[in-house]
């Protein structure tokens, strides 16, 4: 017997913007009501398909926007491999669903699959620079999230060659590049192994620059018991 998801992938074969629109005003219509459907958003097709999963396979961004807003505990739901439908998200490059998940609240950035990764990870493995951009600005702490190999979300930006988000980490906080991995490397590390490559997209330079100035004059003018690694700011020219 079909169900209302069932119903629902009729609808997105036959027309997929028709059906999210649907969808859109369906749910709209609820909330307007003071009311909430959550165990709609849970049901499943016979396929095993949920609407969170038609829509992230379909591009439906703007439904997935208003589940973001209006059910973010389904953002922390996990499945067996530990990934959110914002993991899922972040694969699809939907940048605007994700930008959303941050404003409505930063701490569903925090949510870890098996390997440790959260959703920024994966945008930065992505080149979702405008991902990034927004995390640092809604919380920096975000930043310092490391996955299971001790890479926190600017390694991964460092060696996608986003140069653009290392500059606005040096902006808010210098400490955040100088993070370790289980390696030893920090992100300062990986951006000069990046930039010496002949397929590297990004130009470094801009970044060298302002790290040598953020970082090389706090070392200079620290006067605390705790002492800077003198190595942080070699050859970054």
């Amino acid at each position: 017997m079909e169900n209302f998801v069932d119903k629902t992938k009729k609808l997105i074969d036959g027309d997929d913007e028709k059906a999210e629109k649907y969808l859109i005003n369906y749910f709209s219509e609820l909330d307007a009501k003071g009311s909430k459907d959550e165990e709609l958003l849970k049901m499943k097709s016979c396929d095993g398909e949920t609407l969170i999963d038609l829509a992230i396979s379909n591009g439906m961004t703007a439904f997935l926007c208003l589940v973001v807003e209006k059910y973010k505990n389904l953002a922390r739901e996990k499945n067996i491999r530990g990934e959110t439908f914002l993991h899922d998200v972040a694969w699809e490059g939907f940048s605007d669903v994700l930008i959303k998940a941050l404003e409505v609240d930063p701490e569903l950035a925090r949510e870890k699959d098996e390997d440790g990764k959260t959703f920024l990870h994966i945008a930065a493995r992505q080149g979702l620079f405008e991902v990034l951009i927004e995390a640092l600005e809604v919380d920096p702490e975000l930043a310092k999230e490391k996955n299971w190999n001790g890479e926190t979300i600017l390694h991964t930006a460092a060696e996608e060659d986003l140069s653009e988000v290392l500059i606005k980490a040096l902006e808010i906080n210098p400490d955040l590049l100088t993070i370790k991995t289980n390696e030893e490397q920090t992100v300062l590390d990986i951006a000069r192994t990046r930039a010496s490559k002949k397929d590297c997209i990004a130009d470094f330079s801009q970044f060298f620059k302002l790290a040598e100035e953020k970082l090389f004059s706090e070392n200079v003018n620290d006067t605390s018991n705790e002492t800077k690694d003198p190595n942080l700011c070699r050859g970054i020219k």
